[in-house]
């Protein structure tokens, strides 16, 4: 008998002791139940649907961010910005008096943003550096700049604020003599590995975006 078969029990005989093999990770377990622990009459037609706890994790494990909501003060104007962004609109939709829900998509994505009126949300301005992941830093910032979106420079992180050198002797990162004492670095990482740099922008009511690139992700992008 497999795990999440339908088993049919006896209702009838003099024993009130009943039996019953229930099959679970390949070892067979005989579990005797008292006729009163388990009356037929709870069971629909003396039917009963054994699930496996197998089952039962992967059903949990399908688990999905699919939005997050956005505090913003001014939905008209968070819509324009994020038109200018590039994102698609996914809709602008007015379900009950008084509410109002927009969404939209990052290209790629599969997390959406959504904001509004008549729905609970945080102050407007308070979520901070939340991640934006791209393959290509370069090419996104400039996308952004080619929208109009004010957008700081790319960074990086490096030892001492210093960024080393290519083999060939080429800076790939602007200004290291520029860095911070935290080590924060002026241009891209100059290994460009995964995770390794970085850039900001805003909405106008506060909400901060980090851009993270992540270049292993290229090759899985269509």
């Amino acid at each position: 008998m497999a795990v999440g078969e339908l088993v049919r029990q006896p209702t009838g005989g003099t024993d009130a002791r009943r039996q019953r093999t229930c099959r679970a990770g390949g070892q067979t377990r005989i579990a005797r139940l008292l006729e009163t622990q388990c009356p037929t009459s709870s069971l629909i037609g003396s039917w009963r649907l054994l699930v496996g706890p197998e089952k039962m994790t992967s059903m949990a494990e399908k688990q999905r961010i699919e939005a997050i909501t956005l505090p913003v003060a001014d939905v008209d104007r968070a819509k324009a910005f994020y038109e200018q962004v590039g994102w698609k609109l996914d809709y602008d939709t007015r379900p009950a008096p008084g509410m109002r829900v927009v969404q939209f998509t990052p290209a790629g994505s599969a997390c959406s943003i959504t904001f509004g009126t008549g729905m609970p949300q945080a102050e407007p301005g308070s979520y901070r550096n939340t991640y934006l992941v791209v393959s290509d830093i370069a090419r996104a910032h400039a996308e952004l700049i080619e929208r109009g979106i004010e957008v700081s420079d790319i960074y990086h992180w490096s030892q001492e604020g210093r960024t080393p050198v290519d083999q060939n002797g080429v800076d790939l990162g602007k200004y290291p003599e520029l860095a911070g004492p935290d080590g924060k670095t002026p241009g891209v990482d100059p290994n460009r590995t995964d995770f390794g740099s970085y850039a900001e922008f805003d909405y106008p009511d506060g909400n901060t975006w980090l851009i993270q690139e992540v270049p292993s992700r290229a090759s899985t992008e269509v």
